[in-house]
C-alpha cells in the first residue's frame, strides 16, 4: 500500500489448514498454535470440526514514513527461524 511517496505500508497473513489426528488429539489447537508472547490476539480461526482446523495469523503488518535523510518504521514483523 503505498498512498503517497512518502508514506507505505505493508500486511502480511499466513493461512494454515489443519487436518486428521492433530486436530483431533490437540485439545483447542487454535489456542495452540497461537504465539503466546503476542499481546494482541492476531488470527482467526474460520473453523474448526473434530478433524480440521483453518487459522489465519497477521504475520506482518507495518507502516512507513520516509523523507530524503531518514526513515521511520512501526509494526509487527515475524522472524523464520531455520
Amino acid at each position: 500500500w503505498t498512498p503517497s511517496e512518502k508514506i507505505s505500508g505493508a500486511a502480511e497473513f499466513r493461512t494454515r489448514l489443519f487436518w486428521g489426528d492433530v486436530v483431533s488429539t490437540t485439545p483447542d489447537l487454535p489456542a495452540q498454535v497461537r504465539n503466546q508472547n503476542e499481546r494482541v490476539n492476531a488470527s482467526i480461526t474460520w473453523f474448526e470440526t473434530d478433524n480440521a482446523a483453518m487459522i489465519t495469523n497477521v504475520e506482518r503488518f507495518w507502516l512507513e514514513y520516509k523523507t530524503s535523510k531518514w526513515a521511520l518504521r512501526a509494526g509487527r514483523q515475524r522472524i523464520n527461524w531455520g
